[in-house]
């Protein structure tokens, strides 16, 4: 904590967060259990603890950041700490424990990230961050570059499920230095914090949620995947995610399946002898056509080196111009890079059918679609990420939520179409060669 002295006691778990020195440090709470107040009074306490500071707080978008965690930070911050306000830019000057060098606050909302495209800050702080996609939480981490000061990335959040990037980052995925703890994520329910609510607060959360709510929202627990939703039914990740990662077969050209938008995407895979075998998946935020080709060409000759690829995209996408540049199409950026698409369908239900026909059949023990365990972005759009709005009965393409998942799952429809044609065509197999053309050695595959 800073210098400075609020009126705030906190209880054990805001207690915890604020003691942790970790670079990124989730709260993650129940209805009532106090997450925004505890974010809040980190930041206030960095901006005044770190002279010159740059902090950002962010929120799905403004309506919500005004209405909520705005008013809240305003009414906590204490008076002496206020220098200046600047209503129209959104932004704070804060007096920090050296007289001399103030402090800077930014409020900014998530769903123009260019706001914050730019910055460089030393802290950022996005309140319900289970509202927000990865990709905020990624750009605002690489804006995390002021020098001479710790810098941190918070979030406080309602438990979501175990598919949300939130539980991937905390829970499951390793520091980027093993011998570093660098990220903490601390857990607390509505109980801890009752001497800050109403007496019939959580009776009432008892008679508005049930079953997987009542444990988010009461006790804060992560939620349960829920399958009434998802688009693919027949998704086992049991079955469909391979054990080892799978090895690329020398031989076979490698399909390459794109998509342009706010999100590109990229994924490659191959198909022998009957089965689709998804190898690895490229996935970038806020980067036109310009950006994103030559930076997964990049990167192509340490794993593909010397393969035949075979490039497919949605051909009305395809044809749209860039996000960053409008002056270009995708496709004549894929040109310019010596790309020529050769397939790709606009009917979704028959790219939904291609998909089903690989996923829902076996060759010799294995399933028909095999997908690499490090493609972790599409198995979690199978695993329920990639879904129709709720109340959705008819199941139409345009019912289905786009958001980070829907990209990859659009290249592997094109790459699952393409595949069931050539297997038609060639009665079954891809290519007649004999077993021994094909090398299943373990080929450089450092991405």
């Amino acid at each position: 904590m800073g210098t400075v002295e609020y009126p705030y006691s906190p209880h054990p778990s805001q207690h915890i967060f604020h003691s942790s020195s970790c670079r990124y440090k989730a709260f993650v709470g129940a209805k009532g259990s106090g997450k925004t107040m505890t974010g809040c009074i980190e930041v206030m306490s960095l901006l005044n603890e770190f002279p010159g500071n740059v902090g950002v707080i962010a929120r799905k978008d403004y309506p919500a950041l005004e209405r909520s965690t705005m008013t809240l930070f305003l009414d906590w911050l204490p008076k002496e700490m206020l220098l200046r306000y600047d209503k129209q830019k959104r932004r704070l000057y804060i007096r920090s424990k050296e007289l001399t060098k103030p402090s800077i606050l930014y409020f900014v909302q998530e769903k123009e990230p260019k706001e914050f495209d730019s910055m460089n800050i030393g802290l950022f702080f996005i309140d319900e961050a289970d509202e927000c996609p990865f990709e905020t939480f990624k750009t605002l981490t690489s804006r995390l570059r002021i020098k001479g000061i710790p810098n941190y990335g918070l979030i406080a959040t309602n438990p979501p499920n175990k598919m949300h990037w939130i539980y991937r980052f905390f829970e499951e995925e390793p520091s980027l230095d093993p011998s570093i703890i660098d990220r903490i994520s601390v857990h607390n329910n509505t109980f801890e914090n009752l001497k800050n609510l109403p007496n019939d607060y959580v009776e009432n959360l008892k008679r508005i949620y049930s079953g997987d709510e009542l444990n988010r929202f009461l006790y804060g627990e992560y939620g349960s995947i829920s399958n009434e939703w998802q688009v693919f039914s027949d998704w086992r990740s049991t079955i469909h995610v391979s054990k080892e990662p799978l090895k690329v077969i020398t031989g076979l050209p490698i399909i390459r399946a794109w998509d342009f938008g706010m999100r590109a995407g990229c994924l490659y895979s191959q198909l022998y002898d009957g089965q689709l075998r998804v190898l690895r998946e490229v996935m970038e935020f806020n980067k036109g056509a310009e950006q994103f080709v030559p930076l997964v060409l990049s990167r192509e000759p340490k794993m593909f080196k010397d393969f035949h690829f075979i490039d497919l995209s949605d051909p009305t996408y395809v044809g749209n111009r860039s996000v960053v540049d409008v002056t270009k199409s995708c496709k004549s950026i894929l040109r310019e890079h010596g790309i020529i698409i050769s397939g790709g369908t606009t009917d979704w239900s028959k790219r939904l059918r291609g998909v089903n026909y690989f996923m829902t059949r076996q060759r010799t023990g294995e399933p028909c679609l095999y997908v690499d365990s490090r493609c972790k972005i599409l198995i979690a759009g199978f695993e329920g990420g990639y879904r129709f709005k709720e109340n959705a009965y008819e199941r139409r393409a345009e019912d289905i939520i786009k958001d980070q998942y829907s990209e990859l799952q659009d290249c592997l429809q094109h790459t699952a179409c393409y595949s069931h044609k050539e297997l038609v065509r060639n009665d079954g197999f891809m290519y007649d060669l004999p077993e021994d053309k094909y090398d299943f050695s373990n080929r450089s595959q450092n991405w």
